[in-house]
């Protein structure tokens, strides 16, 4: 009896308020409404926004219905375009084709609240029937609290009812989505684009459910998380209320909907959901032209300036549109010979089915003539934002031909696997799709018919580069091979791998190699592993066990200095980890003694604070540091740095710069110099010092998380001694020079009056990497330098446009960071590492472009923002400063 009281009761109440929903809108009534649309786009950094106004007259009435279903017939009256007057906050009327808009009825089949079919005349102007559209939707209510989803001029939203009183209620506009709309954006958040939506509306009607009155506001907030001062928003508020005009109307004496709305001539229906721009802002100049015109900005000596970037950021809108042909005509033009190299990259970049065929026409692949422009090509392709299954599978299918050109051969390798991962992580993609799967089972073919170490380096280096998950066991099958090279391969693929991949189990394995329980491993793999481990956020125990390892009778001391430094390292950077770290160390009596931090030679001390400011291993000389590279108003960017030492020679010195934003990491580049059987140059006790390995040293180099080919300095003891009494080995080698894009995002969203609002934003890398080492018998020393030379150029837009009225902001940030990398290492006696990063004076400068027109009239402003970064020699730990002191001494 009871249930039956429930159900009744709830009965009642759907009827209490559905009942007024099937009064609403009376039929042969129509009402008049007093119409206001607000439109403004601001900057962050700028108050000044731009922005119109549309007001008009709307009347509404219902022509024909059931208590369920009605036909509404719409009628905008004598809309006006104005803008705010440039000597006061007033609006005036501004000439626009709103003026000549015609008094064209439209109409919509409302259903208990929902609009589920809207008609317009056939001969009306697109942008004048996406208002209609706006306004149409702002019909489409319900008087239940709830969850729904609604089809309305915004797409297909998640809808939340909210009553605040009996005719008062809220509605909240979430996930709005289309088919039909642009996106592409960055998988990675540190260099993404943050676009934020609000979309609210307050309405009240009337005793018999009819809307009164309605106030609809949204608001899209857009912020480069990279760069916080870039960015703005756009707020349109709509108001619709009752003018208190109700007069009669003329019905449809038809029996059905269906009947009645065949008897209205010159009508077509059109989904509210489906919007046609008007007009899609400004159209890219000709490819040619501007090409043209920024030639002189895209040569290679101008590669690390921030001219370069800027130059191919405005090129590759141009270039996306752009035809096979126009590409070759530019290419083979003899005006542009000089310019060859930047505009392969800008073919990279543009990473269309065109500007491949385009490259394929102009560099034979296969040939050693064209070797510097196919690895140009090809390492620019493998950074580019926006991989095409067409282009991979085209140069998967050349690699399977493995011609006679090594360097290309495995250049083209890496570049297969980086766009593989691109392509695996788009949105409607996955390691399972079929052209990653291709990759996949090329490489691992490829690496399983190998009978040389360095053979299957190069496939390692491409599973480095593809990360897939399902080629793990094969890394660390790799990892116990018996040729140090291969092993080393193997474990930086997968310290390549990101930090939330491993499991518990993996996490044992790298132990394993860390204490090599199973064999001895190179310190190379070892310090790789425990890199891994403390991505892994270890546990107190866990770094207990890891300090432990200090009082052990290994000899290798270089790994135990790199793991102490890099416990300080992290202590420094994460307050969590701290904690954990001095909980492990103070309150153990077996490390915290004068037996073992005295006798072994490791000096800790500890501020007030608990920050690490001297960490030391008395016989070992590796270190770890970090740095801030820039900070706001340009990109929050941090430096880290690791070099580990082997028989007083470095053996790998790696030096990242990472983007860090919304907590999140991005590591733009990573140099790391590495050398092998240098040892013999100066005494060492490590017992695992290889004193028959052969004398080589290179440049390992990754862009944008892209593996590239190393770059060779010397291989073998003839070939050193050769640089050596040369002198060549003392000059700048050029080891990276190119242009690549860095932010690449694209959205589309629909606005509740109709307009559409675009956003675009790309950012362009120009970068020139160069090192060197010097190695003096002489003198018993040795010095590495890299030089970075870094130019960043950022433009974005933010438009709405139609055909009556444009409003659009730009907005472009450029600087030209600097970085200077030397490490002096002398040997005469007792060995000493000086490290030096310093960092020369740079400017930031942002401007900005706000114009908003009709096609008779226009208001341009223009603002100009600039920043110096003062220039400075980086403090790095106390370690490294007293061998620098030390040294010069």
């Amino acid at each position: 009896m009871k249930a039956v009281q429930n159900f009744l009761f709830i009965a009642v109440i759907i009827t209490y308020f559905a009942e007024p929903v099937t009064n609403a809108f009376p039929i042969g009534s129509e009402r008049s409404y007093a119409v206001l649309n607000d439109v403004t786009i601001n900057h962050k950094n700028d108050g000044k926004n731009i922005g119109y106004r549309i007001n008009g007259v709307l009347k509404v009435g219902a022509i024909w219905g059931t208590d369920e279903e009605k036909l509404l017939k719409f009628h905008l009256i004598s809309p006006k375009l104005q803008f705010k007057s440039e000597k006061s906050s007033n609006y005036v009327d501004q000439p626009s084709p709103l003026d000549a808009v015609t008094n064209l009825e439209f109409y919509a089949i409302w259903h208990l609240g929902k609009i589920t079919k809207s008609f317009f005349s056939k001969k009306e102007d697109a942008s004048v029937v996406n208002l209609k559209k706006g306004l149409i939707s702002l019909f489409q209510y319900q008087l239940l609290d709830g969850r729904y989803t609604e089809d309305d001029v915004s797409g297909r939203c998640d809808v939340v009812y909210r009553s605040k009183s009996t005719n008062h209620y809220e509605k909240m506009k979430t996930n709005c989505q289309s088919d039909d709309l642009n996106f592409h954006s960055r998988d990675t958040t540190a260099i993404g684009v943050s676009v934020v939506s609000w979309r609210m509306s307050d309405f009240v009607v009337t005793q018999d459910g009819t809307l009164d009155k309605i106030e609809s506001r949204e608001y899209h907030e857009i912020v480069v998380n990279a760069f916080r001062s870039a960015g703005g928003g756009l707020e349109s508020v709509i108001s619709l209320k009752f003018d208190g005009s109700i007069s009669n109307i003329p019905t449809i004496k038809e029996t059905t909907i269906s009947a009645a709305i065949k008897s209205i001539k010159g009508i077509k229906s059109q989904p509210l959901s489906s919007l046609v721009d008007g007009q899609s802002g400004p159209k890219p100049l000709n490819v040619k032209e501007l090409v043209k015109k920024l030639k002189d900005d895209l040569t290679d000596e101008k590669v690390g300036k921030y001219g370069n970037a800027l130059a191919i950021s405005k090129l590759v809108q141009a270039a996306r549109v752009a035809s096979k042909e126009e590409f070759v005509k530019i290419l083979k033009s003899r005006t542009m010979k000089d310019n060859r190299g930047q505009l392969l990259d800008l073919l990279a970049a543009t990473q269309t089915v065109d500007s491949h065929e385009a490259a394929k026409e102009i560099i034979q692949f296969t040939s050693a003539e064209y070797q510097t422009d196919a690895e140009r090509y090809l390492q620019s392709l493998g950074i580019g934002t926006r991989p095409k299954n067409v282009v991979i599978e085209d140069l998967l299918q050349l690699a399977k031909k493995n011609f006679d050109e090594p360097k290309v051969m495995d250049t083209l390798i890496q570049t297969i696997a980086s766009m593989g991962c691109r392509y695996a992580r788009l949105p409607d993609q996955s390691y399972e799709s079929e052209v990653v799967r291709n990759i996949e089972a090329y490489l691992l073919s490829s690496l399983d018919a190998c009978k040389e170490p360095l053979c299957k380096v190069k496939y390692i280096r491409g599973l480095q580069n593809l990360q897939s998950p399902n080629v793990k066991t094969v890394l660390w099958a790799g990892v116990y091979d018996d040729d140090r090279v291969v092993t080393v391969a193997s474990m930086k693929a997968l310290r390549n791998y990101p930090k939330g991949f491993w499991s518990e189990n993996d996490k044992n394995d790298f132990l394993r190699v860390f204490y090599q329980q199973i064999r001895k491993f190179d310190s190379s793999a070892r310090t790789l592993a425990l890199d891994v481990l403390l991505e892994q956020n270890p546990s107190t125990s866990e770094i207990k066990e890891l300090l432990h390892f200090l009082r052990s009778n290994d000899k290798a001391f270089e790994v135990k200095q790199y793991l102490l430094q890099n416990l300080a390292l992290k202590s420094d950077l994460c307050p969590q980890f701290r904690e954990r770290f001095t909980e492990a160390l103070v309150n153990e009596p077996l490390l915290y003694n004068y037996h073992i931090m005295g006798q072994k030679g490791i000096q800790i001390s500890f501020t007030k604070c608990m920050k690490i400011t001297n960490y030391s291993f008395g016989k070992g000389l590796s270190t770890a540091l970090s740095g801030q590279f820039s900070t706001a108003p340009s990109f929050n960017g941090t430096f880290f740095s690791s070099q580990e030492v082997h028989g007083g020679v470095l053996k790998r010195g790696v030096v990242d710069v990472v983007v860090n934003a919304h907590n999140d990491q991005f590591r733009l580049f990573t140099v790391e110099l590495y050398t092998a059987g240098l040892s013999s140059f100066v005494s060492s006790s490590d017992d695992d010092n290889n004193s028959d390995e052969t004398a080589t040293a290179g440049m390992e180099i990754t862009v944008q998380g892209s593996y590239l080919r190393p770059l060779e300095f010397f291989n073998g003891q003839g070939d050193l001694m050769g640089h050596v009494w040369s002198g060549t080995a003392s000059e700048p080698t050029p080891a990276y020079t190119a242009a690549t894009l860095l932010h690449d995002h694209e959205q589309t969203l629909r606005l509740q009056n109709g307009a559409s609002l675009h956003i675009n934003v790309l950012g362009t890398l120009s970068l020139d990497l160069n090192g060197q080492i010097q190695i003096s018998l002489w003198n018993r020393n040795a010095h590495c330098q890299v030089n970075k030379n870094t130019g960043v150029a950022l433009i974005g837009s933010i438009s709405s446009d139609t055909s009556f009225v444009s409003l659009n902001m730009n907005f472009t940030i450029t600087e030209e960071p600097k970085m200077q990398i030397l490490t002096e290492i002398d040997f005469s006696s007792d060995v000493k590492l000086c490290m030096q990063v310093i960092q020369p004076e740079a400017v930031i400068r942002n401007d900005i472009t706000k114009v908003q027109q009709t096609p008779r009239y226009s208001i341009r402003r223009k603002m100009n923002f600039t920043h110096r970064l003062l220039g400075c020699s980086h403090l790095l730990n106390q370690k490294n400063n007293d061998m620098c002191r030390s040294s010069l001494l």
